[in-house]
């Protein structure tokens, strides 16, 4: 909630609506950077983050008389102010402008969610946050998630299974979702059915397999957990190697640098200081983390003479 006695004002203030203005336009200028088909491949993405975070949005203010003035309310807000606006502007570069009054109604709407946003950001210092489009992209085509390129993982989530996961992952990632919170939707959705390898793959011979009607999400939450917590820092680290790279045209001795967490198994604390440039990879054969599922090593950028 709130700050005590902290009330969002009647109407927003010319600071707080230059502000959201200009972060709105750093988004959407964001967008040129990527291709139109991986512009269609995000659209849908941020199509269902916008559904979710303005449901989300009016149950929050229909939950009591403060519903407005809650913290999750701004957070939805913000969200939702953004993802719209990026939105339109994709399907505006995509399929052209939209009939008159269709195309009247999504401005209005649009500034209308930021006026909002603007007003409550009075009250919520430091709301104004940026949705990470970069992650999303790269969740959203898939090709650089950890699932396809582990044996077990791609045999086990295929076909729709892996549709389903790529797009939620994409979606609460542009809308700010918990890990909790998403593995509480990959569980709803149930996830691989029927004869499931656990372990190895099926035919393998030391393969365990699994009857699970329901679902392996249903009966094991701790699969959906492991499959968020594992795809997030390979979309993070992986768009931090993009930086790096665009980076490293200006700067050509930038490179990479692993390093481990606190608590990272043998193999990672190996890993950890080791330094990569352009296309080399580090020792266990990658470009960044993570080096297992699970694994929360991160990438950073390095240049010799840093400490």
């Amino acid at each position: 909630m709130m700050p005590a006695g902290a009330l969002a004002p009647a109407k927003a203030p010319r600071s707080a609506k230059r502000e959201v203005k200009a972060l709105v336009q750093r988004q959407q200028a964001e967008l040129d950077k990527y291709t139109t088909e991986q512009l269609r491949v995000l659209l849908p993405a941020l199509r269902k983050a916008e559904a979710d975070c303005a449901a989300l949005l009016r149950q929050v203010v229909e939950q009591d008389g403060a519903g407005e003035l809650r913290w999750s309310a701004q957070r939805y807000r913000v969200a939702v102010a953004q993802l719209r606006a990026i939105t339109h502007e994709i399907s505006r570069q995509l399929y052209g402008r939209l009939d008159e009054g269709v195309e009247g109604a999504q401005v209005r709407s649009i500034a209308d969610i930021q006026e909002q946003m603007a007003r409550f950001s009075v009250a919520f210092e430091g709301s104004l946050r940026t949705i990470p489009l970069d992650v999303a992209a790269i969740v959203a085509k898939g090709d650089r998630m950890m699932i396809p390129r582990i044996r077990s993982s791609a045999a086990r989530y295929r076909g729709a299974v892996f549709e389903d996961i790529r797009e939620r992952l994409a979606a609460d990632i542009l809308s700010g979702a918990s890990i909790r919170e998403t593995a509480e939707r990959l569980a709803q959705s149930g996830g691989p059915k029927g004869f499931i390898a656990l372990q190895g793959v099926a035919g393998d011979p030391n393969a365990v397999l699994e009857f699970i009607p329901e679902g392996l999400f249903q009966r094991y939450r701790f699969w959906a957990t492991r499959i968020v917590r594992t795809e997030l820092v390979a979309g993070y680290n992986q768009a931090a190697v993009d930086s790096i790279e665009e980076l490293a045209a200006d700067v050509p001795d930038l490179g990479r640098i692993w390093i481990a967490d606190t608590k990272a198994c043998i193999d990672c604390r190996r890993l950890d200081g080791k330094t990569a440039k352009g296309n080399d990879t580090f020792p266990n054969g990658a470009k960044c983390p993570p080096a297992h599922p699970l694994c929360r090593c991160s990438c950073g950028a390095w240049r010799p003479g840093w400490n």
